[in-house]
C-alpha cells in the first residue's frame, strides 16, 4: 500500500485547489504569452536583411 506524504512540522497552510488551479492557468497565460512575444522578435538573420550593411573602406 503507498501512502501520500504526511507534513509535519509546518507552520504554513497548504494552498487550496482552487488558489494551485488559478495559478497553473496564470503559468499557463504567461507561457502563451511568452511564445507570441518570441514569435514576434525578428531573429538575428531576420534582422540583418532588414538593417543596412555597413560598407567597410
Amino acid at each position: 500500500m503507498i501512502k501520500a506524504p504526511v507534513f509535519a512540522n509546518s507552520i504554513a497552510k497548504l494552498p487550496s485547489r482552487e488558489t494551485i488551479d488559478k495559478f497553473n492557468l496564470l503559468m499557463g497565460k504567461a507561457k502563451a504569452f511568452d511564445k507570441i512575444s518570441e514569435a514576434q522578435i525578428p531573429s538575428e538573420e531576420d534582422s540583418e536583411e532588414v538593417a543596412p550593411k555597413k560598407i567597410k573602406n
